[in-house]
Order: C-alpha cells, then sequence, then structure tokens
C-alpha cells in the first residue's frame, strides 16, 4: 500500500531528477558558442600570452570581444631584391598587439615579445616593433623610412576568419593604409606570446 509519504519521496525525486538532467544539459550546451557562420566553436584556447610566471589564455571569441582593429597592408619579400615581390594590399581585422600587451600590469618599460607558431617557429619583436616603429617600402622596393603602421594580431583576413592552418588562425602582420613592409615581420599560426625583459 502507498502511503502518502512515499507518494511525498516518490515526488521528491522526480523533482531532483528532473533538475539533475537540466543543470546537466545546460552546462553541456554553454560548453559551445554560436559562430557568425551558424555552427559552433569549442571554447579552445587559440593563444597563450605570458609574463613574468603568469599566463594568460585566450579563446577566438574572447578574443573577438577585445577592442577591434581593422587596416590593410602588404608585406615585400626582401630576399628577392633586386625582383620585387609585393603580396597584397589585403584587409586585416584584429587586435591591436599593443593594446593586447599594455593590459598587462607592470610590464617593463622597454620589453620584447618572443612568437611562437603552431611549428615552433619563433620570432623576438622589440618594443619598437610592437608598436608600429618599422621600416616601410614603396612599390619598387625601395624603403621610404621607418613609419608608424601598427602590429596586428589578425584574426581575418578580407573580411573571414583565417581558416588556412598554414597562415591562422592568429597571425601576426602590420597594417596602415595599404603600408608595405617586410615579409619578415609577419608571422603565420601564431599560438603563444612570451613577454621578456
Amino acid at each position: 500500500m502507498v502511503t502518502q509519504s512515499n507518494k511525498v519521496i516518490a515526488v521528491i525525486l522526480v523533482i531532483a531528477l528532473i533538475a539533475a538532467l537540466g543543470v546537466f544539459i545546460y552546462v553541456n550546451l554553454s560548453k559551445q558558442t554560436s559562430t557568425p557562420s551558424g555552427g559552433t566553436a569549442p571554447k579552445t584556447p587559440l593563444l597563450t600570452v605570458s609574463y613574468n610566471g603568469n599566463q594568460w589564455n585566450y579563446t577566438l571569441i574572447e578574443l573577438k570581444d577585445l577592442p577591434v582593429m581593422t587596416g590593410s597592408g602588404s608585406y615585400i619579400k626582401l630576399k628577392l631584391l633586386p625582383s620585387v615581390n609585393i603580396n597584397g594590399p589585403y584587409n586585416f581585422t584584429g587586435v591591436n598587439m599593443a593594446v593586447l600587451l599594455d593590459g598587462i600590469q607592470n610590464l617593463p618599460s622597454n620589453y620584447s615579445v618572443i612568437s611562437t607558431s603552431s611549428d615552433n617557429y619563433t620570432f623576438t619583436y622589440t618594443y619598437d616593433q610592437v608598436h608600429g616603429n618599422v621600416d616601410v617600402y614603396d612599390a619598387s622596393g625601395n624603403p621610404t623610412g621607418n613609419n608608424d603602421v601598427v602590429m596586428l594580431l589578425a584574426y581575418q583576413q578580407d573580411g573571414h576568419d583565417i581558416t588556412d592552418p598554414t597562415i591562422g588562425p592568429l597571425r601576426i602582420v602590420f597594417v596602415d593604409h595599404g603600408a608595405i613592409t617586410s615579409s619578415s615581420l609577419w608571422s603565420k599560426s601564431v599560438v603563444s606570446l612570451e613577454i621578456v625583459r
């Protein structure tokens, strides 16, 4: 014979089971976020920034939540001079590198940044390069001086996410109004930035 107290216990168990199922569904759905293409993107870190024993991980979604900048730039392969081989101009969207790094507390006044790509290629950028003070060239490959361009951590090229794994999803580029800079400064498939003194 089912008593009143057994019915209450059964109702409580059913409610607890429904609540647990709801929490399970919510947690699993929150692990994915909608992308502009209508698909889903896992919250996997694409970039690690480290300094002085501290580490910050960024997903593509988190990078896109930072202040956005768009600019155009080209690069020249100086090793091929005197022949001129200019790629671009391309339009890039991303995060101004100086803005990304200057948000870190207690940076030294003159730091360098070691960029590492997914193939373990590394390049060290000086403080001046991070802040856009690099050589600029004309269409004939002649230097036109040291110009204030912007070092951009780009996640979009020509309006689309950089999905080609040989160059993206993140790359370091230098932009202005079509400024031409050395290809040696452009880094592909960037996965980490280490700030050093």
